[in-house]
């Protein structure tokens, strides 16, 4: 999903609000970085 103006993810300049995207997208950086492996998760080969 791409960043959202309505949660502030991007600014009124259009950058991108970083600590805005990984706040309201917390749930999914943590799935990124769990230990035990999603298999929605797609990671680069080893």
């Amino acid at each position: 999903m791409p960043p959202s103006l309505d949660v502030g993810e991007i600014t009124d300049k259009g950058y991108i609000n970083q600590r805005a995207c990984l706040e309201s997208r917390a749930a999914e950086v943590a799935r990124l970085y769990a230990a035990d492996l999603d298999p929605e998760v797609i990671r680069p080969a080893s």
